[in-house]
């Protein structure tokens, strides 16, 4: 652990040691210029995230487990539900699938037929149903995306 405060700049290769306790260093996963910063964390795969308002719980930012970071909800993220396409300019693993202002449920992710919006699952035990199987697609290593 280490002594940054929420807000505080941080080196994302300090994830472990920069923060407090009950934070991670984190960028936001879009933009051209994002800093690094302490950011609380959250569980983006919980009905209730713990992400305080106006603030949106985004996954990416493993900490030995499945960790996300809440970051400023951002009216540019891809709004597309759960199996829609993404747009064509659109980096795999952007969030997409916001609800209700707590959590992003899933990630863009590239397929055949070109970048689909697909729900975030576990990779221990990750359940589908009928979306698939839980494919560590992301290369986060516990957590993936529900593919057909």
């Amino acid at each position: 652990m280490g002594t940054k405060a929420l807000g505080s700049s941080c080196p994302t290769q300090l994830v472990h040691t920069g923060c407090v306790e009950g934070l991670v260093c984190a960028e936001e996963p879009h933009g051209n210029h994002a800093h690094p910063t302490c950011r609380q964390i959250c569980d983006p795969l919980a009905a209730d995230p713990g992400c305080p308002a106006s603030r949106i719980c985004t996954a990416g930012y493993l900490l030995g487990g499945l960790t996300g970071a809440c970051i400023a909800e951002h009216e540019d993220e891809e709004m597309v539900g759960l199996g829609e396409p993404c747009g064509s300019k659109v980096k795999s693993g952007i969030p997409c699938a916001p609800e209700a202002g707590k959590r992003y449920q899933g990630a863009c992710v590239q397929e055949s037929g070109g970048m689909v919006c697909r729900r975030l699952c576990a990779l221990a035990g990750g359940e589908c149903g009928a979306e698939g199987v839980c494919q560590d697609t992301l290369g986060l290593g516990t957590l993936g995306v529900c593919q057909p």
